[in-house]
């Protein structure tokens, strides 16, 4: 299942899923590492979490922090 925003760490500004599954918060926008099917992490500022369901299209996971006010996804 995907985090929700409401429990992001304040610092977090974008969120998306690794091809095995794992989430993770990230305060700067990451870029993906096909070769490894990841999201780059070696920015200050990654936490990670770990999914139920693994997706193949996970290059398609990233999302920016909703503006506040805005509702979560």
């Amino acid at each position: 299942m995907k985090p929700d925003w409401k429990d992001a760490p304040e610092w977090a500004n974008y969120l998306a899923q690794d091809k095995n599954g794992e989430w993770t918060w990230f305060s700067h926008k990451p870029k993906p590492e096909a070769q490894w099917e990841r999201w780059n992490y070696s920015q200050q500022g990654a936490v990670h979490t770990r999914a139920l369901l693994v997706v193949e299209n996970w290059k398609e996971t990233l999302e920016k922090r909703p503006a506040k006010g805005a509702k979560d996804k």
